[in-house]
């Protein structure tokens, strides 16, 4: 319960008319493909005009130079608890997809198998230790 409460708290406190730019939803290595004039990113189905940090807090998670990388270059700070904010809402999507999918008729197969996992990683409490810390 404590993890909704910290959710419904970050909402309260990113600013609703914050800065809006268009977000992925899923920036990670395997949304990039390779074209002869260099990269592109793919899969737009999550498009959402949002926070930066929408997209910004996974590629963080990757990799922590991104965030230097991008306040140098952006120019201004990210905001903490927005990147806090969208961490927790994957988690917080994820569990209630994988929940959605179990609580109907399934068949046992390498697909539920690789969905549990993800429920039960989803899950971990040790995932929210820093989201919940601050």
């Amino acid at each position: 319960m404590r993890v909704l409460e910290r959710y419904d708290e970050l909402v309260s406190r990113v600013h609703r008319d914050s800065y809006r730019v268009t977000t992925h939803g899923e920036p990670h290595r395997g949304n990039v493909i390779m074209t002869p004039d260099g990269p592109a990113v793919i899969d737009w189905d999550t498009t959402r005009r949002a926070p930066r940090e929408r997209d910004l807090w996974s590629l963080i998670a990757q990799d922590s130079s991104v965030r230097a990388h991008y306040e140098e270059l952006a120019g201004t700070p990210l905001d903490d608890d927005t990147l806090r904010l969208y961490e927790l809402w994957w988690d917080l999507c994820e569990v209630s997809l994988f929940i959605h999918d179990f609580r109907h008729r399934h068949e046992h197969h390498a697909d539920t198998e690789t969905a549990w996992k993800g429920l039960t990683t989803h899950l971990d409490p040790s995932r929210w230790r820093d989201v919940l810390a601050t």
